[in-house]
């Protein structure tokens, strides 16, 4: 069998947009597309979607239309080698390498229903959407596809961008190799970029006509049921240990939710994640809790997922808060917020699929505390799917087509952010009662060019104006606490308040922990074992700090006898005598 191309369609060169987009985070982009796709065609409800990744090579004798393929390749770069010299020289020594034996990735899922073909117009069937159109098709609101583009995952991950697809449903049989060149003269033809390896014309996929039931290395069996085998053909990295351990990270940070829930189990090789090993793997493979600044746009090298694990898992552990509210655009939406000195002060955003969109940068609620939110209203899912672009990592509304659309989810934006806020002030009030409001509305998205800061999204979403900050008992005084801020030092938390005075005078600094403080009692007792004011050594004694205000700003630091990093209620009393 050989391949088909289209003869017809616009130019086009080896350097395709999409293929290029899905190449930056390839493991990631893998997971995502594949288990996603996988999620949104459930068979069975009562049992989970099971998705497997298997790494290993075969033999390129048994790659079905192999040479062909080649040659096809070949007459590709012949006629872009001028413009695209340097592609075809990273393609070829990656063909050299690879040798008689071609690296591959299987993607395989079951408990599914398979694409299907089932339509009045073949166009608008699953299968065709996935294998020829740019479109996407969506079985259901909670569905993850919006753009139709996570098919060019399968092709970025292949270096000669090709993979097999077979499929089987209640219907019966589909298979199919897809390949993604660019425009070529072949045989005195002028090829379009995509080529399909069938039994079929290329516009009419259709089943195939009889039981086959030939056991090979690309197709499914009988016994593994209805579902969806994928495999990539000449898998572009070669550190075979390397990607192994990047697809396990990569399943754990975008899919531990539906995982911990018990919607879905995954497979890499020999290593089984399932809602029972979960928290073990994750501890193993992804144990930091803190992330750093570069993890929304490298999470395969940054990502961490421990913190918001936890936090979801954390309901009964002190300093963690369930709040739940249906919104009036997005229906029901649930956050859960938790406190670790460790945690980086973000929120990991999710739909009702419990796959990860996209987290929150720094500002939303205060380092060391982590959130999860997730929608769960049907119409509000939809919205939500409608605000993501082609890699489903963010959620803006210009993404929307239509202007009344954008129009909805800016208004669905905002009850979200204001959840939100809502949430962090009902919580800072309740574990953190002496502290200030941390800064916070920052776009979901990851485009920095067009990150919404706070003054543009007030101004965007017409917010309503904060509240006036709190202001503590002691302003009666002549005393006004502006900030108090901690941060570790030689393995313990430092902490700095400031306080600004109207008078010079003598005080007494009270410090207790806070009602439900984490990982304290309010009945501990709390000992000062360093306190400086203004740069002079103050007497303490025990939880009282014995401090000389000057008029103007005063700067008082000071050390606990508490390891962990805790909210304190704080009082300031003149001394009388």
């Amino acid at each position: 069998m050989e391949w088909k191309f289209y003869k017809e369609g616009i130019l086009e060169s080896p350097q395709n947009a999409a293929i290029k987009d899905f190449s930056k985070q390839l493991y990631e982009s893998i997971v995502r597309e594949s288990v996603q796709n996988s999620l949104d065609n459930p068979g069975n409800i009562s049992a989970p979607v099971k998705v497997k990744f298997e790494l290993s090579t075969v033999n390129r004798s048994i790659i079905p239309g192999w040479y062909n393929l080649i040659d096809h390749y070949v007459s590709t770069k012949s006629y872009w080698i001028n413009e695209y010299s340097h592609l075809f020289k990273d393609i070829d020594s990656k063909i050299d390498q690879f040798g008689q034996n071609i690296p591959v990735l299987k993607i395989s899922d079951y408990n599914t229903t398979g694409m299907d073909l089932e339509n009045i117009d073949i166009r608008k069937t699953g299968y065709y959407a996935f294998t020829r159109g740019n479109h996407s098709h969506k079985s259901s609101s909670s569905s993850g596809g919006s753009e139709g583009q996570g098919k060019a995952t399968f092709f970025a991950a292949s270096a000669i961008h090709t993979f097999y697809l077979h499929t089987i449903n209640k219907h019966g049989s589909i298979y199919e190799g897809l390949t993604y060149l660019a425009s070529h003269e072949y045989n005195g033809n002028m090829n379009h970029a995509r080529g399909y390896l069938t039994e079929h014309t290329i516009d009419q996929p259709g089943y195939e006509e009889y039981e086959n039931d030939e056991t090979h290395y690309f197709r499914r069996t009988q016994h593994d049921g209805f579902g969806t085998t994928i495999t990539v053909v000449g898998f572009k990295d070669l550190s075979i240990e390397d990607r192994k351990l990047k697809l396990i990270k990569s399943c754990l940070r975008n899919f531990w939710f539906a995982i911990n829930d018990g919607l879905l189990e995954l497979e890499v090789d020999d290593v089984s994640i399932t809602r029972e090993t979960v928290k073990s793997q994750i501890h193993h493979y992804l144990p930091e809790r803190t992330e750093s600044t570069h993890a929304k746009n490298n999470p395969e090298e940054y990502g961490t997922v421990l913190s918001y694990f936890e936090t979801w898992n954390a309901l009964n552990e002190v300093g963690c808060q369930e709040y739940e509210k249906n919104l009036p655009s997005l229906g029901k939406c649930i956050l859960k917020l938790h406190t670790h000195e460790e945690y980086p002060g973000k929120v990991a955003f999710f739909r009702k699929q419990k796959m990860l969109i996209t987290k929150s940068p720094r500002g939303l609620i205060g380092k060391g505390y982590c959130g999860v939110f997730i929608c769960l209203g049907e119409e509000g899912n939809e919205i939500l799917r409608k605000m993501e672009g082609k890699t489903h990592t963010e959620w803006n509304p210009d993404y929307c087509l239509s202007d009344n659309d954008k129009l909805v989810a800016k208004k669905a934006y905002k009850e979200m952010i204001d959840f939100i806020n809502e949430s962090w002030e009902d919580y800072s009030k309740q574990h953190l009662p002496d502290s200030i409001n941390l800064k916070g509305l920052n776009a979901i998205v990851n485009d920095r060019k067009k990150v919404l800061t706070k003054k543009t999204v007030a101004n965007e979403f017409d917010l309503p104006n904060k509240k006036a900050k709190h202001q503590s008992e002691f302003k009666k005084q002549g005393f006004i606490k502006k900030e108090l801020s901690s941060t570790i030092d030689n393995n313990d938390w430092l902490y700095k308040l400031k306080v600004k005075s109207n008078r010079q005078s003598e005080v007494f600094i009270i410090i207790k922990p806070a009602s439900e403080s984490p990982k304290t009692k309010k009945e501990e007792n709390i000992n000062i074992t360093f306190a400086v004011c203004n740069d002079m050594e103050c007497e303490k004694d025990a939880n009282v700090i014995k401090a000389l205000f000057m008029v103007g700003e005063n700067n008082v630091i000071f050390r606990t006898n508490f390891k962990v990093r805790t909210a304190f209620n704080i009082t300031i009393e003149p001394n009388e005598k």
